[in-house]
């Protein structure tokens, strides 16, 4: 690893801040590249201002302006910064940019029994599969473990957060749906002996009580 004294890998994986796409309900996916609204830059303000004292060796986004803009500060302070569309989210298909019904609920619901079923070719018409999803998070998670960098800090999406959380813990894709992730929430995993250990687990406490905001599609 890049310090020497050092023998643990710690990896913080950040939630991006919100967006008015979160806040009203309406599903982004990888083809919607929305900003941050006013609540996105204030939470990752209050996120920046609680961590700038962590000497990161390394930034990783995706290539969505939502995950860059929720670290911006990181970058701007020198701290080396990758962009890795392993990372970007998953695609919603047919129903990206569209705000949530009950059919787009229970087709989504219908893909996530069969993805517990082991069935994870089942996708939202257009969009990618859950087989997609865990073949490129767990070629970033591969990636991760030999990084020369021993402080990481990474901006990701909602659905991807959750699968990398899986296949670094080497949970069953069944338990993805125990792991909630507000906006600018923050999960803490430190890598030792080949293991990770998830240490912060959809943390708030560097934001005020009034940015602790669900989006109103937390899944």
């Amino acid at each position: 690893m890049k310090h020497g004294s050092s023998n643990q890998k710690i990896l913080y994986i950040v939630r991006h801040g919100q967006t008015d796409f979160n806040a009203q309900g309406i599903l982004q996916g990888k083809t919607i590249d929305a900003p941050l609204n006013q609540t996105g830059f204030q939470q990752m303000e209050s996120f920046f201002e609680h961590y700038k004292s962590v000497p990161f060796d390394l930034v990783i986004t995706s290539e969505l302006q939502r995950s860059i803009q929720s670290v911006q500060p990181f970058i701007t302070s020198g701290i080396k910064h990758i962009i890795d569309e392993r990372i970007s989210e998953f695609s919603w298909g047919e129903n990206e940019g569209k705000p949530l019904d009950a059919i787009i609920i229970h087709n989504y619901k219908k893909m996530l029994e069969a993805w517990n079923d082991g069935d994870l070719e089942a996708c939202i018409p257009g969009g990618e599969s859950g087989l997609s999803l865990q073949n490129r998070v767990k070629d970033f998670g591969d990636y991760l473990q030999y990084l020369e960098a021993d402080k990481i800090l990474i901006c990701t999406h909602g659905r991807t957060l959750k699968m990398l959380i899986v296949q670094l813990l080497g949970w069953e894709i069944s338990q993805m749906e125990s792991i909630r992730h507000s906006n600018a929430a923050m999960f803490e995993l430190h890598f030792n002996n080949d293991t990770y250990e998830l240490v912060k687990d959809n943390d708030l406490s560097h934001l005020p009580p009034h940015l602790r905001r669900d989006a109103a599609w937390d899944k």
